[in-house]
């Protein structure tokens, strides 16, 4: 099953992107970045809001892959809180692989 979308990420905003998965899914995705730096940091939570792929600020395009060790909701998060007066346009994709 795959999903793509564009969301923007207003300045001082974080947005997620829920996902709904179940034990041994595998997640994989990319996404790109538009706007200011086209930078945003990124993160990926489990359904106990554990962060399994770690935060970090991405620029243009990020690749994420992960196999799911629970089901249940994994969000992919977005976070814009650092700028102030830019909007960050992202736009994903990504394909769960079920088992």
């Amino acid at each position: 099953m795959s999903y793509s979308d564009t969301i923007v990420v207003a300045a001082g905003q974080t947005k997620y992107v829920p996902l709904r998965v179940k034990e041994l899914n595998r997640i994989t995705g990319s996404f790109s970045v538009e706007g200011g730096n086209n930078d945003v940091n990124f993160w990926v939570a489990d359904p106990f809001n554990n962060v399994v792929v770690q935060s970090k600020t991405v620029t243009r395009n990020q690749e994420v892959a992960l196999v799911a060790a629970t089901a249940g909701e994994y969000r992919l998060y977005f976070d814009n809180s650092y700028s102030w007066v830019t909007n960050k346009v992202v736009k994903y994709s990504v394909t769960l692989y079920w088992r």
